[in-house]
């Protein structure tokens, strides 16, 4: 999987949601006759898995756009389509917008989810990669049990071991119940906790959560 990750402050909030609902519209599914089966939709973006955004409350804005891999994405960013749509929505930002494109992805949990009520997405850099990302791998397992309410989850690397982890969570309380973690667990996330810095967290109450559509006849 790769993995982009979009971060700014937004000027118009209404105005990128349309803007980016277009997008999505257009990364689903486009009208096109074939032979023996008349005019049905198609998806323009080949590779694309889905997209999660959405504003945090102090509005800021963070989207997480999964593809299969680095090459589909690139081939998604020539089309003149694609340049022209996002020649467009840098105007309803406030500031610079930062793009990471990030070939290493950890899954968890199954990945994202479009049944999410509540993404937290989770900035920071790791001292130390490789365990950090044996810790997140071994989190599945008392998270299945003790945090039932976070659906699944990413992890993209960016360079220099910074990361952007978003948590799928059925609601906001769901991602963080206070039922207390048995004490192997607890002593995990308290090392994963030491290895990070950096943290910020970037809550979407009201997530923006879009995947492809099936083609239809």
């Amino acid at each position: 999987m790769f993995i982009r990750v979009v971060r700014g402050r937004v000027r118009d909030a209404a105005g990128l949601r349309e803007h980016w609902d277009l997008r999505i519209h257009e990364l689903r599914q486009r009208p096109e006759v074939v032979p023996d089966a008349g005019l049905i939709e198609v998806p323009v973006s080949v590779g694309w898995l889905g997209s999660t955004a959405g504003i945090s409350d102090e509005g800021e804005f963070v989207a997480v756009i999964r593809f299969e891999s680095e090459r589909l994405a690139r081939q998604d960013d020539r089309r003149p389509e694609q340049r022209e749509w996002w020649a467009k929505a840098k105007e309803y930002f406030d500031g610079e917008v930062t793009v990471h494109d990030c070939s290493e992805v950890d899954i968890i949990l199954g990945g994202g989810s479009d049944d999410a009520a509540f993404v937290q997405v989770i900035q920071g850099r790791a001292n130390d990669v490789d365990r950090v990302r044996a810790l997140n791998s071994a989190s599945e397992a008392w998270l299945k049990e003790h945090r039932p309410g976070i659906i699944g989850g990413t992890v993209a690397w960016h360079e220099d071991g910074n990361f952007t982890e978003t948590l799928y969570s059925t609601s906001e309380e769901g991602s963080r119940e206070s039922e207390e973690l048995p004490a192997d667990a607890k002593a995990e996330l308290d090392e994963w906790r030491t290895l990070v810095e950096d943290i910020k967290y970037i809550n979407l109450r009201d997530p923006w959560l879009w995947s492809p559509g099936d083609v239809r006849v």
